[in-house]
């Protein structure tokens, strides 16, 4: 039987002497209180959990830029639902379904990841895609990758900006993430302000 998560969390979930408690560790070794606030957001609270617990630690990596652009071949094909059985993920949110989602058509082509070295917004995010003739992935786009690049997700978080859920409570859009149990398929609000762990699953327009 597939895994279907729970509601995403958010920091109400936690008592107030364990955030402090959080903000504090992760104060001692350099985040600011911007960043601070950008580890809050969901798929990070997981990690943020085992780090209030104590079984887990911090590790500070050099940032380094992607030194070229990999275009990744893809094909899509198949209905959402069948798209996300075949990325065998160990959880997919609920919503991310037929019902929800229309398949693209068939088709092939090559996608590219996107990376921007800093923290960066929705909006700008789709005016530099556009400035350099690019556009967000599709849902059937996101999902085409993800089954066929499963290795990609444990090194990066992936957003596809195109591929939204649109709600009364606010707009949503797909990712691909990974913890220490593995590879997971999710929705985060399209207003988040993304850092610089994620990449930007894009197409040529």
């Amino acid at each position: 039987m597939a895994h279907v998560p729970r509601k995403e969390e958010d920091m109400s979930s936690y008592r107030e002497g364990q955030i402090h408690q959080l903000a504090n560790k992760l104060e001692t070794i350099g985040f600011s209180a911007d960043e601070i606030t950008l580890l809050a957001q969901f798929p990070y609270l997981p990690q943020i959990r085992e780090l209030i617990n104590g079984r887990a630690q911090i590790v500070i990596k050099k940032k380094v830029a992607d030194p070229v652009v990999v275009k990744y071949a893809i094909e899509v094909v198949g209905s959402i639902n069948d798209q996300v059985k075949a990325g065998y993920y160990i959880a997919s949110h609920e919503s991310i379904n037929d019902h929800n989602f229309t398949a693209d058509r068939p088709d092939q082509m090559d996608v590219i990841l996107k990376f921007f070295d800093r923290t960066i917004s929705t909006q700008e995010v789709l005016k530099l895609l556009g400035e350099e003739g690019l556009r967000p992935a599709s849902m059937s786009e996101l999902l085409a990758f993800g089954s066929r690049y499963p290795d990609a997700q444990i090194q990066y978080l992936i957003v596809a900006l195109g591929a939204i859920l649109r709600t009364p409570n606010g707009d949503s859009v797909g990712w691909l993430g990974n913890n220490q149990i593995g590879r997971k398929l999710g929705l985060s609000p399209i207003g988040n302000i993304w850092c610089d762990s994620y990449r930007f699953l894009a197409v040529e327009k």
